[in-house]
């Protein structure tokens, strides 16, 4: 249903394009999918459990399985954006703790090559941050691209990476092991 501004029943209230349950006289539920993750939508919270229910029991019915204990009311540790909007604008944006999060993992390993720029950080822990980066970056479009060089950096020594950290494939690999050994920069025994 559209409710646009101009319509005889125009509603400011309402968003610009919903769906409508005509039989209820309300916004209908909905269902959205988000990779293999699916969120039930409803004009109440009950409504949206019974959505949920109604998804799970067909998904169930098809032999595929549902974890009623992964449903959460409140934001989770990994839920995506949180979406604001006003009468002329939808902005997105994530959770004031994931913020203060993000900028706590930056802080600290600044903090870290700061007293000792020769410290070693764990590797696993440098992925963590990276995970939540790449997380942030799906809210954030402008980090993909410090994201990225943070990526390159933890992959370079990786098997089968060129001197920037870009993976190679098998082919482009040996062309790459034999360029750098007919150049003189590699042995043979180093092949």
């Amino acid at each position: 249903m559209l409710n646009l501004p101009g319509n005889t029943n125009f509603n400011p209230a309402l968003p610009y394009v919903i769906k409508w349950d005509s039989t209820l006289n309300r916004i209908a539920g909905d269902v959205k999918a988000f990779v293999d993750d699916l969120r039930a939508i409803g004009w109440s919270q009950e409504h949206a459990w019974q959505i949920a229910r109604h998804i799970a029991c067909r998904l169930q019915h098809l032999g595929l399985q549902d974890a009623a204990r992964k449903r959460r009311v409140d934001n989770g540790p990994w839920a995506g954006a949180v979406f604001l909007s006003s009468k002329d604008q939808v902005a997105q944006t994530v959770t004031e703790e994931k913020w203060i999060k993000a900028q706590g993992y930056i802080q600290d390993i600044s903090d870290i090559f700061k007293n000792n720029p020769n410290s070693k950080i764990s590797y696993k822990y440098l992925e963590q941050v990276r995970g939540f980066l790449c997380h942030l970056a799906m809210s954030y479009n402008i980090l993909f691209s410090y994201f990225k060089g943070f990526h390159l950096t933890l992959t370079i020594h990786l098997d089968k990476r060129n001197e920037e950290g870009w993976k190679l494939t098998d082919n482009q690999w040996e062309m790459y092991l034999q360029d750098k050994f007919h150049r003189g920069k590699i042995s043979t025994e180093e092949l």
